[in-house]
C-alpha cells in the first residue's frame, strides 16, 4: 500500500466540526404558537396530500457533509506515496550535485532526484544550499551557492547545466568544512567515483548519496587502438551497468559521416573496440567519433587534423610494386601510413608528378648532382623531405642532410662493444612531437652521429638518452628536411615496429598542411575549440588558459583546460577525455548501502485537485436537487447548463482550442530525452527564423504522441528516427495514416546522414524507419531532384548544392511532378543543424531548407504554377 500524507495536515482539524454541522443540520426551527380558528374545523378530517417536510432528507443531509469532508481533505492537499522527511538535521538542506563530463548522461534523473529533495525542504520549510562538484569555467575551485528558499533553490537546480570536465567531489567537500552542522546533506552524484570522492564519504550518516539506475550509468570514449587500424574507438562501461549494443558514429570536419559500427559492452569489461567494416583506407580523414544516443563531453573522441594532401611518395629505382619484402624500407613504411594516406614509390620524376606532400628518402646513398638540385628547389617552394640512415648514406655522403654526419655509424650492440641499446629520452620542444608521450618501446641498436654544430641542439627534435640526436631536421625556406639517423627497417632499432614509427608521418602530415613549416614557434598552445557540457565544440570563452607545449602530455582535462581542439586551425591538437581519464571505477562499491537513496519506483501523486474537483461536482449537484425540490422545476434548458458544469473542460480539449488559433511546428516524440530536446531546441530556431525572415509567425514548438495527440492542427510534423523507438500502436498508426491523407506533411529524418545519389543505404535507423512505416501507407520514395519545388518554394537552394543536389533528399515518386508529397525522407540530422550545434558552419543551409519545407507544406506547388513564372524571372534579374 502506497503511503499517503498532507501537505497541510492542520486543516483537518476541521473534520472535527462536520458532527456540529450535522446537529445544526437537524435543528428543527422552533414550533410556532398555536392558535385556534374557528374556520380550521371546516378542515379537519382532509388527509393532505404532500405534508410539507419539517426535516432535512437524509440522503441530502450526507451529500453535504460529504462535500464539506471533500472539501477539508482538499484544501490539506493530499499526496499519495510523498518524499519522505530528511533523515538527519534539521538545518538547511545541502545538496551536493555532480555537474562533472558524467552528469551529461545521467544528468534528468539527477536533476529530478534534486528538485525531488529541494520540493521535500519546502515541505519542510527549511532553505537549501546547492554545491557543484565541477568548477566554473577557468576557476579552480567550485564556487557553494548561499542557503536560500526551497523555491529559489528549485530555480537554481533547473539552471545548472552539465560541464565537460571532471567533477571534483573533494573540492565540494572542502567547500562544505565547518558549516554541515544539523544539516542534511545529499549527494547527487553520477555514479563515478571521481577525484576526492573519498573526502566527501568521510561525511558519514549525514551523507545520503544518489547513484543513477543501473541502465543509465556513464560511459567514455576512449582512443582507437593502435594496433586495430579498422577501429573507430573503444567503449568502457563502468562496472554494474547492464550489457547494452552502442552504436558509435564518425564523421570528418564538415560533420559528414564516414562511417558507423556497434559494439556489445558490458560494464566491467574494460575497452571494446567498434571496429568498421569498411577498407581502412576509407576511414581517412575521420575528425570526430561520437556514442550514438549518448550526451557530453565523454562520448566524443577528436582527431586532429591532418593534412589536405594526403599523398606519401619514396624515391626508389624501381617503378611502384604492391609485394614488398620483409627487408624492403617500403613494406613498413606502406603499413604505417596506410590508415591515414596514400603511399607511392617510384623515380623522382614520376612521384614528383602525383604532387606529394612529403617524399621519403630510405634506401639510397649519394644522390646524384641534378636530383639533389631538383629535391632541393622542391623543398624550398614548400615540401618536406624525410630521410633515413643507410649504410650506403656513411659510404657516399651527401649535402642533403639537416646536419653534416660522421662517416661511420655508431653501433650500439655486439661482441665487440660494451655499450647498450638507448631510448627516446626528450622531444624538443620546437619540434611537432612536443607534449607526446615518451615511447619505452623504442630501443636503438645504430645510428649515424652528427658532427658538433653551435645549432645542433636546435636543430634535434628528439635525442636519445646519451644526448645524441635520433631527429634532426632544418628548414630550408618554405620547406622542410628532416633526417631520422636510423634506418627505416627493423635492422638498425625496434623503431619500424613502434607507435612512434607513424605518428612521425602523422606529425609530418600536419605540418605539410602548413604554410610554414617552423615547428614550435609558439611554446603555447592556445584553446581553438572546446567541447561544452552537451558535447559540442563551441568557441572558448576568454578566461580559458593556453598549455605549454611540453606539458600538454600531461594535462588532463580540467575547468583552466577544457577538452578540445588546442593551437591553430592549421596545426590543432586534440585533448579528449577518453585520451586523460584513468578507468573508471562505479561509486556505489565505495558508499555504505544505507547511505545510499533507494529508489521508490513509485512517483509522487498530488490528489488536491481530485478532491476539489469532486466537491465541486457535489456542490453543483446539490444546486439541482435543491430547484427540483422547491418546486421551480427548471427548464431543459437550466438542466442542460447545470449539467454542463458537471462535465469539466479537459486540458486536451483546452489545449486543442488554443492550437487551433495558431501555427505551431510540431516534432514526434522518440522516448529519448536527448533527442527530443534537441528537436525541440532545433524547430525553436527554426521558428525564429521564421518570424525573421517571413510572414509565418509560429507560436511554441509542440511535442506529439500519435494516437495521443491531435495531429490535424500541423500542417508540417518534424520525425527524428531512432534505433529504440518503440512499435506504433493501432490508434498511433491510424492517427498517422489520417494525417497524412487529409493533407498533412511529415519530414522523416533519420539523422544517418548515409544516403548516396540514387539510393538508401542500409542502416540502423532506416531498418527501425521501415519497420515503423509498415503499418501505414506510403508511396514508394525517390530522390528529389534540384529542381523540384521544394528547392525554390522560399529560398532558391541551387545555391546550396550541398543541400539541393547531394541525393539524400527524398519525396514521394508521384511529388516529382504534379502532386505534393506527403512525406520528405532525409537524414541530415535536420534539429542538430538547425540549433546551430553541428560541427561545420551549416546552420544558414539548414535553415533555408526548413523554411522551404514549412513553405511547401502550406502553399504545395504553388511555385511551378507557370502563370507567376514571369514574376519569379523579373526577381531573379533583380
Amino acid at each position: 500500500m502506497l503511503p499517503l500524507s498532507f501537505l497541510h495536515p492542520a486543516l483537518l482539524f476541521s473534520l472535527i466540526a462536520l458532527p456540529l454541522i450535522y446537529l445544526i443540520l437537524r435543528v428543527i426551527p422552533p414550533a410556532a404558537k398555536r392558535v385556534q380558528l374557528p374556520s380550521l374545523r371546516l378542515l379537519q378530517g382532509l388527509e393532505q396530500k404532500d405534508p410539507p417536510t419539517h426535516k432535512i432528507p437524509w440522503w441530502i443531509l450526507l451529500l453535504r457533509l460529504l462535500l464539506l469532508a471533500l472539501l477539508i481533505i482538499g484544501l490539506a492537499h493530499p499526496v499519495l506515496n510523498p518524499e519522505q522527511p530528511a533523515e538527519t538535521g534539521s538545518g538547511p538542506m545541502i545538496l551536493v550535485i555532480d555537474t562533472g563530463w558524467a552528469s551529461a548522461q545521467t544528468w534528468e534523473e539527477q536533476q529530478a532526484q534534486a528538485l525531488r529533495l529541494a520540493t521535500q525542504a519546502g515541505r519542510e520549510n527549511r532553505t537549501v544550499r546547492i554545491i557543484a562538484t565541477a568548477p566554473e569555467s577557468g576557476q579552480s575551485a567550485v564556487q557553494p551557492l548561499p542557503a536560500t528558499s526551497a523555491d529559489e533553490g528549485i530555480a537554481r537546480i533547473k539552471a545548472l547545466r552539465p560541464q565537460s570536465w571532471p567533477g571534483q567531489p573533494g573540492l565540494a567537500a572542502k567547500a562544505l568544512e565547518g558549516s554541515t552542522a544539523n544539516s542534511s546533506i545529499y549527494w547527487i552524484s553520477a555514479g563515478l567515483a571521481e577525484d576526492g570522492y573519498a573526502d566527501l564519504a568521510k561525511l558519514g550518516n549525514q551523507l545520503r548519496v544518489y547513484i543513477p539506475p543501473a541502465a543509465n550509468l556513464p560511459v567514455i570514449l576512449r582512443e582507437p587502438a593502435t594496433d586495430r587500424p579498422s577501429s573507430l574507438g573503444r567503449i568502457e562501461a563502468v562496472t554494474g551497468m547492464s550489457t547494452q549494443i552502442f552504436q558509435l558514429r564518425a564523421s570528418d570536419s564538415k560533420g559528414r559521416l564516414i562511417d558507423q559500427a556497434s559494439a556489445k559492452v558490458s560494464g566491467g569489461q574494460g575497452y571494446i573496440d567498434a571496429d568498421s567494416s569498411l577498407p581502412v583506407a576509407e576511414l581517412d580523414g575521420i575528425a570526430r567519433s561520437q556514442i550514438v544516443g549518448r550526451q557530453g563531453a565523454g562520448a566524443v573522441h577528436l582527431r586532429p587534423g591532418l593534412s589536405a594532401n594526403d599523398r606519401i611518395a619514396m624515391i626508389s629505382g624501381e617503378t611502384e610494386a604492391k609485394n614488398y619484402g620483409l627487408t624492403d624500407p617500403a613494406y613498413y613504411i606502406s603499413r604505417a601510413i596506410e590508415p591515414f594516406a596514400k603511399f607511392s614509390s617510384g623515380p623522382l620524376e614520376t612521384i614528383l608528378k602525383d604532387e606529394p606532400g612529403i617524399i621519403v628518402i630510405a634506401e639510397s646513398g649519394t644522390l646524384p648532382p641534378a636530383t639533389l638540385e631538383q629535391l632541393e628547389s622542391w623543398i624550398k617552394s614548400g615540401g618536406i623531405v624525410l630521410r633515413f640512415a643507410s649504410t650506403a648514406l656513411s659510404q657516399t655522403p651527401d649535402t642533403l642532410t639537416p646536419v653534416p654526419l660522421r662517416p661511420y655509424e655508431r653501433s650500439l650492440q655486439g661482441n665487440l662493444t660494451w655499450d647498450n641499446p638507448l631510448t627516446i629520452e626528450a622531444f624538443s620542444a620546437a619540434s611537432p612531437f612536443a607534449g607526446m608521450k615518451l615511447p619505452g618501446d623504442v630501443k636503438i641498436r645504430r645510428q649515424f652521429l652528427a658532427e658538433p654544430l653551435p645549432d645542433l641542439d636546435e636543430r634535434s627534435w628528439v635525442t636519445l638518452s646519451d644526448k645524441t640526436p635520433l631527429i634532426t631536421a632544418r628548414a630550408m625556406d618554405k620547406g622542410l628536411l628532416v633526417l631520422v639517423h636510423t634506418t627505416a627497417t627493423p635492422d638498425w632499432s625496434d623503431l619500424p615496429l613502434s607507435g612512434f614509427y607513424v605518428e612521425i608521418f602523422k606529425k609530418l602530415m600536419t605540418l605539410a598542411g602548413r604554410e610554414n613549416k617552423q615547428s614550435g614557434e609558439a611554446a603555447t598552445l592556445h584553446p581553438l575549440l572546446i567541447l561544452d557540457g552537451s558535447g559540442q565544440l563551441v568557441q572558448p570563452p576568454s578566461s580559458l588558459k593556453p598549455i605549454e607545449v611540453a606539458q600538454f602530455a600531461a594535462t588532463t582535462p580540467s575547468a583552466q583546460h577544457p577538452p578540445g581542439l588546442y593551437g591553430t586551425p592549421e596545426d590543432s591538437l586534440p585533448l579528449n577525455l577518453g585520451d586523460r581519464l584513468p578507468p573508471l571505477e562505479p561509486l556505489r562499491d565505495k558508499i555504505p548501502q544505507e547511505q545510499i537513496i533507494s529508489e521508490s519506483g513509485a512517483q509522487e501523486i498530488h490528489l488536491a485537485a481530485p478532491f476539489l474537483t469532486a466537491a465541486l461536482l457535489l456542490l453543483l449537484l446539490d444546486m439541482l436537487i435543491a430547484l427540483i425540490l422547491s418546486g421551480l422545476r427548471p427548464r431543459v434548458s437550466t438542466a442542460a447548463i447545470l449539467l454542463t458544469l458537471l462535465v469539466p473542460i479537459s486540458p486536451a480539449q483546452a489545449n486543442d482550442a488554443e492550437t487551433a488559433s495558431e501555427f505551431h511546428l510540431a516534432y514526434i516524440r522518440t522516448g529519448d530525452p536527448a533527442i527530443d530536446h534537441m528537436s525541440e531546441l532545433g524547430l525553436e530556431q527554426l521558428s525564429e527564423a521564421l518570424r525573421n525572415r517571413t510572414a509565418v509567425e509560429p507560436a511554441k514548438v509542440m511535442a506529439l504522441t500519435p494516437g495521443e495527440d491531435d495531429l490535424a492542427f500541423y500542417p508540417l510534423i518534424y520525425w527524428p528516427v531512432t534505433q529504440t523507438q518503440a512499435d506504433l500502436t493501432p490508434a498511433a498508426a491510424a492517427a498517422l495514416q489520417a494525417y497524412l491523407d487529409h493533407g498533412g506533411m511529415i519530414l522523416l529524418d533519420s539523422r544517418d546522414g548515409i544516403y548516396q545519389s540514387g539510393q538508401i543505404a542500409t542502416s540502423a535507423q532506416i531498418e527501425r524507419l521501415r519497420k515503423l512505416l509498415g503499418s501505414i501507407s506510403v508511396n514508394p520514395m525517390a530522390p528529389a531532384p534540384d529542381t523540384h519545388v521544394l528547392f525554390k518554394s522560399f529560398y532558391l537552394l541551387s545555391f546550396f548544392p550541398d543541400i539541393s543536389a547531394s541525393g539524400d533528399i527524398w519525396i514521394e515518386d508521384d511529388a516529382l511532378e504534379e502532386n505534393v508529397s506527403s512525406v520528405i525522407l532525409s537524414g541530415r540530422d535536420w534539429a542538430r543543424a538547425w540549433s546551430g550545434t553541428t560541427p561545420g558552419n551549416d546552420q544558414e543551409a539548414a535553415l533555408r531548407f526548413g523554411i522551404n519545407a514549412v513553405m511547401y507544406a502550406m502553399t504545395g506547388n504553388y511555385k511551378t504554377d507557370q502563370i507567376h513564372m514571369t514574376t519569379i524571372l523579373k526577381r531573379l534579374g533583380q
